[in-house]
């Protein structure tokens, strides 16, 4: 069971991403948001002190392997499908519906988070 646990949340993990993978054009309008393709946060971003140049380059790193990402995810997920029951299958339909609502509701314009209290920054 804490098998099945593990695995369940690292697909809900690679399904957010993907999630998140489709709104990326949005994303990297702010050059420093290219960081999550990094698995950075923007604090970590924030430490670093990028250069607007240097945000540039990493959007478009992310940029040129996006694709290859994405393939990886949808390849990894396809397999992972594969050795769960129909059962196990909806269950996982399910919470990644509900992941993408949470994730689109959290989304400002542009693609953006909005911040907890709801205001844009």
């Amino acid at each position: 069971m804490k098998r099945l646990t593990a695995i369940l949340a690292a697909t809900l993990l690679l399904a957010a991403l993907g999630v998140g993978a489709q709104d990326a054009p949005k994303r990297e309008r702010g050059g420093g948001r290219a960081l999550g393709m990094f698995g950075l946060t923007p604090q970590i971003g924030e430490k670093l002190k990028l250069t607007d140049e240097q945000k540039q380059k990493a959007a478009e790193v992310a940029k040129k392997y996006r694709p290859q990402l994405e393939d990886i995810r949808k390849q990894m997920l396809e397999e992972f499908r594969g050795i769960l029951n129909d059962e196990q299958k909806k269950t996982l339909d399910d919470a990644t519906e509900q992941m993408r609502k949470r994730l689109q509701q959290q989304r400002g314009e542009g693609g953006e988070r909005k911040p907890a209290g709801g205001e844009k920054q």
